[in-house]
């Protein structure tokens, strides 16, 4: 259980840097690993009552700095998600624009004929 902590907060953190980097997919990558990381170790409301089961005696394994550490980073990764798709969508847009605006200035684009 320690291991999978870790390796989403490792995760977690290669994605701060991915996101400094400039490197948004990376990033939202490494948020997504970390959060798979976590998947299972604690219960989460809706699920079934066999599920339920296997997870509340993972659960009830973990020491309260451990619980900490994986709501914490489950926080941050979900976060830094949402905020890293509206600046990965925001450059993507602009993209799209800048090429449009090029494109008009050399060659107009008609979209309705009279």
């Amino acid at each position: 259980m320690e291991l999978k902590i870790q390796k989403a907060i490792d995760f977690k953190t290669e994605g701060h840097r991915c996101y400094k980097e400039k490197k948004f997919r990376e990033a939202i990558g490494k948020y997504h690993r970390a959060l798979l990381q976590l998947k299972g170790v604690h219960v989460v409301d809706g699920t079934t009552s066999s599920e339920v089961s296997l997870l509340s005696q993972a659960a009830a394994k973990l020491t309260e700095e451990q619980r900490r550490a994986v709501e914490s980073t489950e926080i941050e990764c979900y976060d830094s998600l949402t905020g890293e798709r509206w600046v990965l969508l925001t450059l993507q847009f602009t993209e799209s624009w800048l090429i449009s605006a090029q494109m008009e200035e050399k060659q107009p684009i008609v979209y309705f004929q009279e």
